[in-house]
């Protein structure tokens, strides 16, 4: 991205009187030094009428992103809250220094969220975002669209949309499918000096994938805005954490982050969250047979129909036939996908 970025004192002069940032950027980095300069300059062509900053994490990377981070803070000094981490906290003891660094240390009504790979492409992404929350105080989080790149460009960049026409949704639609990326959030700070996160959510390891479950906090809390505009652009490539695990270790993480929504959710949703799980249990299953594991894939088909037996998501007439094709332990590639509807 190449963008003419004005001066700090010219970016402070805009904001009139204000002493207290409005909004806290809150930026998590490991290994961006080929991503973060978008990430960083994004953050600061923002037009917007109020103060705002940017608190950094850096994760002790060992590729030159500090620097890079760095020189951006000399030119900007009053604009970054930095924490560049010596020791890695996340891959040395499981600790997201997002929840235990960045977020106490936010000052700001509203926190942004963009990590160090991704980046923003709208400079009045943040005024919008801000006005409709200052305007709907009902509202308890904000999401937009995004542009999706691929690295390896093995497929074109291509406009993500939301799977909901509608600009305001609640909860259940977010459980029912996660719509939103990090890049893209906006909510409120006090509902976390308000509500204490759970404990399984900041056990170290336990949640690789932090973001859904905090959507599901704030949806607890109000409606969910959506902006039908794309704003940001979300990459896919190769050192991306989660993009690097096998994906039979995604799914059952997965599995694992939303049997304890359930859980915290009073089991008020459970038909939408095992409906869910059934689905991923099925997902989970397809890579066993395609590894030609064939009693882990039929461990996996029977649990997904136990899971919630009367599953839309899942053709049970593909389910049994694969159920039958495990049992006779035969490694037939069928043709799996065809058998799922994903409403």
């Amino acid at each position: 991205m190449s963008v003419t970025l004005i001066s700090e004192e010219e970016i402070l002069s805009s904001w009139g009187e204000y002493s207290t940032p409005l909004v806290s950027i809150c930026c998590t980095t490991y290994n961006h030094s080929r991503f973060v300069q978008d990430a960083l300059e994004g953050f600061l062509m923002q037009k917007t009428t109020f103060p705002f900053e940017i608190v950094i994490f850096d994760d002790a990377s060992t590729d030159g992103t500090q620097k890079i981070i760095e020189e951006y803070m000399e030119k900007y000094p009053n604009l970054f809250v930095p924490f560049l981490q010596k020791e890695n906290l996340w891959q040395g003891k499981g600790i997201s220094g997002t929840f235990t660094i960045a977020f106490p240390n936010a000052r700001g009504k509203y926190i942004a969220l963009c990590e160090g790979d991704d980046y923003w492409i709208d400079p009045y992404k943040l005024q919008k975002q801000v006005y409709l929350l200052d305007k709907h105080p009902e509202y308890s989080i904000c999401f937009h669209n995004v542009t999706e790149v691929y690295e390896d460009k093995t497929q074109e960049p291509q406009n993500s949309i939301c799977c909901y026409p509608k600009q305001i949704l609640d909860i259940e639609d977010l459980l029912y499918q996660n719509f939103a990326y990090t890049c893209t959030a906006m909510f409120r700070r006090s509902l976390f000096s308000k509500h204490k996160f759970p404990d399984w959510y900041l056990r170290p390891g336990l949640v690789e994938a932090a973001d859904y479950p905090l959507w599901i906090f704030n949806a607890e809390h109000g409606k969910i805005a959506y902006l039908h505009e794309v704003m940001a652009v979300y990459r896919h490539h190769s050192g991306g954490f989660w993009s690097t695990k096998d994906k039979i270790h995604q799914l059952k993480n997965t599995i694992r982050t939303n049997q304890y929504i359930n859980k915290y959710l009073n089991f008020n949703y459970q038909k939408i969250i095992k409906s869910k799980i059934s689905y991923f249990y099925y997902e989970i299953a397809l890579e066993y047979q395609i590894k030609g594991n064939i009693a882990q894939a039929r461990k996996y088909f029977i649990k997904c129909l136990f899971e919630f037996p009367f599953n839309r998501r899942v053709s049970k007439k593909q389910l049994l036939k694969q159920i039958i094709c495990c049992i006779n332990n035969k490694n037939m590639f069928l043709i799996f996908k065809s058998g799922i509807k994903i409403d």
